[in-house]
């Protein structure tokens, strides 16, 4: 069986989670003796009856390709990657019927797919809610990390990047970009309010809404009455990424939105305490194993970091449960029987 995945930007103008999530998806496809291509716009004999088409978002820019796919009579399948929240999430209902809006275009690429692959049943209510999809063209395929992702070298990754501080400190971590949805401000003030070990690890978002908000955030992470830090960068994947997580007490991603975050699953398959805002997606991954703050509520989450660094490390179980439960195996063998359900 031969799958084409498409993405709706090159690598080189964006990587984040939507393409971490691609590359993880092809490497765990292929230990099922799946064959996996990326797109290739310039081959014409690429696409045939035979293959599968998988779109790894269902932005409107997809519309064209999944117009042509239906000409072709070839099957795709959609992991929507697609959860609005507020006002956006208002006007992406009422204008999902005008056939040429940002939304219409996404309801096409939706409505005509062979099976819409959201990551939780919270995004799978709200596409039926948004879109009328009916539940029987869904099918939830969760969000996973590498089982064997790691960290070997905690006491590495604080001589290397944080020498400033003191071997025994616990500290909180952040990894994600510096924006306004991830909420990097509030957290920074949080745990400024009892001056808490934080570093960062994200660059910020290069959009010019976002210029003035992380403005703020360099400004305000200057004058910290504590120790905090800000890493621009670390590789997605590397042993450095995988230290840092090791070798944090907390790791604190309180957004106003993430489905669910791989930083989250990622921090938390490493044994770090989660500290996360209340998102819906977010609750259906991690109930039971993560502490949810209020996004707005700066005393709350400054409170839930203060008692998750006083607790042990892994204090709810959160490793063993997300090993178990969020593989890229397991996603490998639930998106194997629904390529094997559309192509019969």
């Amino acid at each position: 069986m031969k799958v084409i995945f498409f993405t709706p930007r090159p690598f080189s103008l964006a990587f984040g989670g939507t393409e971490v999530q691609l590359l993880e998806t092809k490497l765990a496809l292929e230990q099922f003796g799946l064959s996996i291509e990326f797109a290739d716009y310039f081959n014409r004999d690429q696409i045939t009856n035979n293959s599968i088409v998988h779109l790894f978002g269902s932005d409107y820019v997809f519309a064209q390709i999944a117009k042509l796919l239906r000409g072709k009579g070839v099957p795709y399948v959609v992991s929507s990657i697609f959860y609005p929240i507020g006002l956006s999430r208002l006007l992406y209902r009422l204008s999902a019927f005008l056939p040429y809006s940002v939304s219409g275009l996404r309801k096409s690429v939706l409505s005509s797919a062979s099976k819409v692959l959201p990551n939780s049943k919270s995004e799978q209510v709200l596409l039926r809610r948004l879109f009328n999809l009916p539940d029987s063209s869904m099918r939830v395929i969760p969000n996973a990390v590498r089982d064997d992702f790691l960290g070997q070298d905690p006491d590495g990754f604080r001589r290397k990047y944080l020498p400033e501080l003191a071997k025994e400190e616990r500290f909180i971590l952040c990894v994600g970009r510096i924006e306004k949805r991830k909420n990097s401000l509030n957290l920074l003030r949080a745990a400024a309010k009892h001056k808490l070990p934080l570093v960062f690890i994200g660059a910020p978002v290069s959009l010019p809404e976002e210029e003035k908000y992380f403005e703020r955030f360099r400004v305000e992470l200057e004058r910290y009455p504590g120790y905090a830090k800000h890493i621009p960068f670390l590789p997605n994947g590397s042993s450095d990424l995988a230290d840092a997580y090791a070798a944090a007490h907390v790791h604190a991603l309180v957004s106003w939105m993430e489905t669910p975050g791989l930083a989250n699953l990622e921090a938390g398959i490493n044994g770090a305490n989660l500290v996360v805002g209340i998102s819906p997606p977010v609750q259906e991954y991690l109930r039971g194993f993560a502490t949810f703050v209020e996004q707005d509520n700066i005393t709350q989450i400054s409170s839930a970091l203060e008692l998750a660094l006083t607790q042990k490390r892994d204090m709810h179980g959160q490793s063993n449960y997300i090993r178990e439960n969020y593989s890229w195996k397991r996603v490998a063998q639930l998106l194997v029987a629904v390529y094997k359900e559309v192509m019969m």
